[in-house]
């Protein structure tokens, strides 16, 4: 049951009570893969009040990741959702996030490529190194083709 469309950092996102997870939820319009429109019609109760929800408490693994300084500002201009604190330091910015598992933050730190490091956990070094692997073989087997 839909309760209310928002734009949030140039993204629409419905939010409104989900069936399936007997919950409220928000989902980003972008990543919605199917949709189905049915018989019944929803009309709410009384008008919704959007509301910030509370943070998750279930985002327990800390990860924390130090951007070159040359780039701390583009860093703060696409600061990820999952972003808890920042803090200058001499050798650049580390930024701490709080994420459900490593995955949730994979690609926004890949697209920094060589310009941050990832210093834990321990585990999302690892991810980010054999993800790192796969695209030198990757791209090495698509030069070898091209010549």
């Amino acid at each position: 049951d839909p309760h209310g469309l928002t734009h949030i950092a140039g993204v629409w996102h419905v939010s409104g009570y989900d069936y399936t997870r007997r919950d409220q939820r928000t989902f980003r319009l972008d990543r919605i893969e199917d949709l189905a429109l049915l018989d019944r019609i929803f009309a709410p109760a009384a008008p919704a009040t959007l509301h910030r929800r509370p943070p998750q408490d279930d985002r327990t693994m800390v990860v924390r990741a130090l951007f070159d300084a040359e780039i701390a500002r583009w860093v703060r201009e696409s600061r990820s959702y999952y972003a808890v604190a920042e803090e200058e330091m001499a050798d650049g910015l580390l930024v701490t996030l709080a994420v459900r598992r490593e995955t949730d933050v994979l690609q926004w730190l890949l697209g920094w490529g060589s310009h941050v490091q990832v210093l834990e956990p321990e585990s999302l070094r690892a991810l980010i190194a054999t993800e790192a692997s796969a695209l030198l073989d990757h791209h090495s087997t698509s030069l070898s083709l091209l010549t």
